[in-house]
């Protein structure tokens, strides 16, 4: 019973099975103990009776659900039962604790009630009482399962093989009247669908009228007229008519007569459909089936009478089928010639797609404007091999036609208009191509697009940046011409500054300290005779003639610097000359050799280059001269082995020093700094390499590039006559 929280009181169990059947739905679930007793209608499953209610029984005893031969529970066994009730799949349960035999009591008396009341769901667990003709028999793991119609509706009928080991094949087509105790068929919502009947004994089933034998025994009607109008309703009784088989799947075949045709869904006894083929001719014996609002035949039997040509596709498209239906569906007029649904036809059209489901290739056609589906068996699919999306190709199937679905189904079967048309076909073979597609697809042509477009993107990306680096390059190369430039243009103003600052010498300062020394000299002589001829002794002679000398002195150096700064200019004379005389003069009066070694193709480059390269090579010379004491000089101008730049070396085997301790600009000298600005003003490069006692190698390289010495020297020159030398 289970136990109870201290404090609370005890919850009184229910003790009957109407208690429990009263309880408000949301109560089903609260587990409320019951202690109710009952008559055994049923053992499996258990289900218990008192008076007109009846309830089903879950055990779950200590011991395991009880034995089917257990006589304390045999039908008929009154027995108390204690648990709690349990919501079940749809109407409540008792889910057992304990189960105790109280003896034994008659089966309650079976009601006769409605069929349509058992369809409303509210009778499960009650015993009843219903007549009607068997029409099929299935056969399950636990069961026989019936299908019986009366009052024209069907329910199933399980007899369990316990019970009934032997198939009842003898049952089929005969008229019963069936006792059992009502259950429901759900969904799994817990939603009621149809009723559904346990029989418990073998006495529960009594023939009332033993089938009329063989099933073909009654009157044939014609294919077409299988749900027309019938004076005396069938009542549950077959159908028996025949037509040419034209297509055959499992479980079922379509019969054809004219552009009439009819799916037959043939008895689990008779479920092997390859033994038919098309062409063959065929009679049947079913039970009407209106539910796909076409007639069809279902628990049907079937023999073959003979073999035939297959039926000829009718020769219509799916367009015209539909218009044919719609219209006369809205005028509620029976169609003309007919509806055309089961019949099989042919008809042309383009494939839009190809799709592979878990049971068939299905493949999606247009038409008109519209479109539908051909559905390919599983058995028989082609997977999609040879059927090209965008071909027109020839179909040939069996027509099937559904209609709107509507929660009424007196309001759907008053809906006649076609909501989807598709064809069932017999094989691969029933669809053909007729054309393939052009190669232009608009998937190709999209994908071409994509690839243009591609190459458009990247054609503008690429001349972006060629335009940049072209650019660039071009700015580069202005950069380095305008460096050019201003580099001769330098030496142009400063050739000719030095040019006006050696005249401006000579003709002032130098003419003046020259002048000065002849009056010295003069002087110096009158001393000369007036000491010769008045004294003997030399009073301001000595000392006029120490003053003439540094005079003379001075004016040597004056000169030597007019010289120099007039020295530069290569005009008249090629590089190779004019380093000749450099190195001629710094020579005279030095006992250190000074070696001279030219590229001959030097000559030819620009002269502002060549001006720069003589003043820095002049003061790489004289710093060794004077600073180094070296006892040999090399001088060397040679074109790189790529003549990409050229090359000028001065080198000696002097004192050396060491790098960074040299005077500079804050000290007043000017000279390794000047030389480095000169290389690099025209896109040079400038290295000392030296050390203490290792003498020092000083190289300059200018690139090789830009205009000729004579290109250069085509502009007009300044100016540069040099002015004559002081006497």
């Amino acid at each position: 019973m289970g136990s109870v929280a201290r404090g609370e009181p005890a919850v009184e169990p229910l003790r009957t099975i109407g208690e429990i059947l009263s309880l408000p739905p949301e109560e089903f679930g609260s587990g409320r103990p019951v202690v109710v007793r009952g008559v055994v209608t049923v053992r499996i499953p258990f289900v218990i009776q008192d008076g007109n209610d009846g309830i089903y029984v879950e055990p779950r005893l200590p011991g395991g659900y009880p034995r089917f031969h257990d006589p304390d529970f045999a039908v008929g066994s009154e027995v108390e039962v204690e648990g709690v009730v349990d919501p079940g799949g749809y109407a409540p349960r008792i889910v057992a604790s304990k189960l105790r035999r109280v003896g034994e009591r008659l089966l309650p008396e079976a009601a006769v009630i409605p069929v349509a009341r058992l369809f409303g769901g509210g009778e499960a667990g009650r015993r009843v009482r219903v007549t009607g003709i068997v029409q099929g028999l299935v056969r399950q793991p636990e069961c026989w399962t019936l299908i019986l119609e009366s009052e024209s509706k069907r329910l199933s009928v399980d007899l369990s093989v316990f019970v009934f080991p032997e198939e009842p094949a003898h049952l089929l087509d005969a008229r019963v009247a069936v006792t059992g105790v009502t259950a429901s068929i759900r969904n799994q919502r817990g939603e009621f669908l149809a009723p559904n009947l346990h029989v418990a004994r073998p006495e529960d089933i009594e023939i009332v009228v033993p089938s009329g034998g063989s099933p073909f025994n009654g009157d044939k009607s014609p294919l077409g007229d299988i749900g027309r109008y019938r004076r005396m309703p069938l009542d549950g009784e077959r159908v028996r008519t025949q037509g040419v088989v034209s297509f055959a799947l499992r479980g079922a075949i379509y019969l054809q007569d004219g552009i009439g045709g009819v799916r037959v869904d043939l008895a689990e006894s008779e479920a092997d459909a390859a033994r038919f083929r098309p062409g063959d001719l065929v009679e049947v014996a079913g039970l009407p089936d209106m539910s796909r609002g076409v007639g069809g035949l279902v628990w049907a039997v079937a023999r073959i009478l003979g073999a035939g040509q297959p039926p000829e596709p009718e020769s219509i498209q799916p367009s015209e089928i539909v218009e044919i239906n719609d219209r006369h569906g809205k005028s509620g007029e029976v169609a003309r010639p007919g509806t055309y649904d089961g019949c099989l036809i042919r008809c042309t059209a383009r494939v839009e797609a190809v799709n592979q489901s878990a049971t068939a290739t299905l493949v999606t056609l247009l038409e008109n404007g519209k479109a539908f589906t051909a559905v390919v068996p599983p058995a028989d699919a082609p997977r999609g091999a040879g059927i090209v999306p965008g071909s027109d190709v020839r179909v040939t199937g069996m027509v099937q036609m559904a209609r709107p679905e509507s929660g009424d189904a007196t309001v759907a079967a008053k809906r006649q208009q076609v909501e989807r048309f598709s064809l069932l076909l017999r094989g691969p073979q029933d669809i053909v191509t007729l054309r393939l597609p052009p190669w232009w697809t608009p998937a190709r042509l999209t994908v071409m697009a994509g690839v243009l477009g591609a190459v458009a993107l990247a054609s503008i990306l690429w001349v972006t940046f060629l335009h940049r680096e072209v650019a660039r390059q071009t700015a580069r190369a202005v950069e380095e011409e305008t460096a050019r430039l201003n580099a001769a243009i330098d030496y142009e103003v400063t050739l000719r500054e030095r040019n006006q600052l050696a005249a401006n010498l000579h003709d002032t300062i130098l003419q003046t300290v020259t002048g000065i020394s002849f009056q010295l000299k003069v002087c110096e002589e009158r001393g000369r005779r007036r000491t010769t001829v008045e004294s003997d002794d030399d009073e301001f002679a000595p000392h006029l003639t120490v003053a003439r000398k540094m005079v003379e002195h001075a004016a040597g150096q004056l000169r030597g610097t007019v010289w120099s700064l007039r020295s530069l200019p290569t005009e008249g004379q090629s590089f190779s000359g004019a380093m000749s005389d450099l190195v001629e003069r710094f020579g005279s009066g030095h006992r250190v050799k000074i070696a001279l070694e030219i590229d001959p193709a030097a000559d030819d480059l620009p002269a502002y280059v060549t001006g720069n390269l003589i003043l820095v090579l002049q003061e790489a010379i004289h710093n060794a001269l004077h600073h180094a004491a070296p006892s040999r000089v090399d001088v060397r101008v040679a074109f790189a082995p790529t003549a990409s730049s050229l090359e000028a070396t001065v080198s000696d085997d002097g004192e050396g020093f060491e790098l960074g301790t040299q005077a500079g600009p804050r000290e007043g000298h000017f000279g390794l700094a000047g030389m480095r600005e000169r290389i690099e003003r025209i896109g040079g490069t400038f290295d000392i390499r030296t050390a203490p006692g290792r003498g020092t190698v000083i190289r300059a390289a200018i690139p090789a590039g830009g205009k000729t010495r004579k290109e250069v020297n085509a502009r007009p020159q300044p100016d540069r006559t040099m002015p004559a030398a002081a006497p």
